[in-house]
């Protein structure tokens, strides 16, 4: 396996789990849709008051909270870990099963247009809009 392989490998894993908690997970995609809609009214307002403008960057970058140790962040690592590493080797045995074989151009052009292309795929369904296309303009 090369190293382009494997970081399109990597890549794909990293975002199939992405996809795999914004399907199956209803309340962190309705929150993602909310936060989204509040964004876009605070967007389509030319002139914004101070308090608009934190709200905006609240909502944007929103504060983390302390971090508190608890005995369920072992099980939920582990778990993400079994995930992430079944995806790797899912991904490993289909590229080798369809004997893809790429160049590490192939894959750093696969890792620059694929966000974009999935950006517009979570666009038509509300859950993410617009976020990587402000680099294109």
């Amino acid at each position: 396996m090369n190293f382009g392989n494997m970081l399109v490998i990597v890549f794909l894993s990293y975002f199939s789990i992405h996809i795999i908690t914004m399907l199956f997970f209803r309340d962190k995609r309705v929150a993602l849709q909310y936060t989204n809609e509040k964004l876009n009214e605070l967007r389509k307002v030319p002139i914004k008051t101070v308090e608009q403008q934190k709200e905006f960057i609240n909502l944007r970058y929103p504060k983390r909270q302390k971090f508190k140790w608890n005995w369920n962040i072992i099980p939920t690592f582990i778990l993400r870990m079994i995930m992430f590493v079944g995806l790797i080797f899912c991904y490993s045995w289909l590229f080798g099963f369809f004997s893809l074989d790429l160049k590490l151009w192939q894959a750093i052009l696969f890792v620059v247009v694929f966000p974009f292309i999935l950006n517009l795929l979570l666009e038509k369904f509300n859950i993410q809009k617009g976020d990587l296309k402000v680099f294109l303009r």
